[in-house]
């Protein structure tokens, strides 16, 4: 369905603005999280109901017609005792284990009750104090629920002036996403994990814009950064996605102002340049404040191809240049310094490991200069 996904629902009464037994929800997800307002309810005999009524209904659903199930992984007992190179190897073979056929790639969007889950704020906590490389039991991706995944070198110069990973470098693995496959604004994003020794991975999320690529649908057209323009006109007052988010950030996580990001579209990167990917603490922190991805040109492709985006993914062979790492030490630099490389260790796959469990932790702590 070209204008969003609609979700056939049968539900028990929650309530007088809930009467009805079934309906139907057609709404494009991204819209839904820029204005707060796009979306159409129908409810039959020609009758409307607004989206956050609707959406309140959805959180009250008794029951479902469509459920989630979830791929288990099985990490085992003294995996974060482990080598960084001894949990990529753990990691890339549960990837493996199911991968998706190519003529039969999953495309069903998030219910609305998991998809109603962005708007509570103690649900998107989680995603700054879960520390596992696998998601929490029973959560469930909800945005960029389908992508690929392939193994990674994080090469990073000799003179790099930054500490932690951005100057050890590593290895890890990294996950290439759109936020919803049916949007047609191709909102392309990519999480990375750097795996530690003996500690914790170490997360990077970032995309261009959440608004996306409008018609462009070359996965490698834009720069992917850790710090992002929020969706619509800036100075506008946040929808209800952003203020769940914020109240997150700023209400729910314990400690100081230093213990948070800045704001929603700030994903700091403090603690990544505080440890090396050889576990070792570092004494003098020196964190930059973005971080940029850039694309290697050579892996574009026609920006006008309607053609499923995991399709051109999965034939990018191992050993290829996938980004340049370029980060700025202050939001005052005009232009960033390169520091290295990101270069693919394996094929990129798909598989329910990758979308289902597989989980990249939002860095919490905020930068310091």
């Amino acid at each position: 369905m070209p204008d969003g996904w609609r979700l056939q629902l049968a539900f028990q009464s929650a309530g007088p603005s809930c009467s009805d037994t079934q309906f139907s929800v057609t709404t494009n997800v991204l819209r839904l999280l820029q204005t707060g307002v796009s979306c159409d309810v129908f409810l039959g005999a020609g009758k409307k109901m607004t989206v956050w009524n609707a959406l309140i209904c959805v959180t009250f659903v008794m029951t479902f017609v469509v459920a989630v199930g979830r791929v288990n992984g099985a990490l085992p007992a003294n995996y974060m005792r482990m080598s960084a190179n001894q949990k990529q190897d753990v990691l890339w073979k549960q990837v493996l284990r199911n991968p998706y056929p190519m003529n039969r790639l999953p495309t069903v969007g998030p219910t609305a009750a998991n998809f109603s889950k962005l708007f509570v704020p103690a649900f998107l906590k989680t995603s700054f104090t879960w520390t596992g490389d696998e998601m929490p039991p029973g959560r469930a991706r909800i945005l960029h629920n389908y992508g690929v995944v392939c193994k990674v070198d994080l090469d990073v110069f000799s003179d790099s002036p930054f500490s932690g990973v951005f100057s050890t470098g590593g290895v890890g693995v990294l996950r290439l996403s759109l936020a919803q496959l049916s949007n047609d604004s191709f909102p392309v994003g990519v999480a990375l994990k750097i795996l530690v020794d003996g500690r914790n991975s170490q997360n990077f999320v970032l995309v261009n814009t959440v608004e996306g690529q409008g018609t462009n649908r070359n996965f490698f057209a834009k720069t992917m950064r850790n710090i992002f323009p929020p969706a619509g006109p800036y100075g506008r007052e946040l929808n209800p996605a952003e203020k769940a988010f914020q109240q997150a950030i700023f209400e729910n996580l314990p400690g100081g102002p230093l213990d948070h990001p800045a704001d929603f579209n700030n994903v700091p990167l403090y603690e990544q340049a505080a440890v090396g990917s050889d576990g070792r603490n570092v004494s003098t922190v020196v964190a930059p404040y973005e971080i940029s991805l850039r694309p290697n040109p050579a892996l574009a492709y026609d920006e006008n191809d309607p053609a499923d985006f995991r399709r051109h993914l999965v034939a990018i062979p191992a050993g290829t240049l996938l980004y340049t790492v370029a980060v700025k030490r202050t939001l005052d630099e005009d232009d960033g310094t390169v520091i290295g490389q990101l270069t693919s260790r394996s094929a990129m796959v798909a598989s329910p490991y990758g979308d289902e469990v597989l989980f990249f932790n939002h860095a919490k702590k905020a930068w310091q200069a």
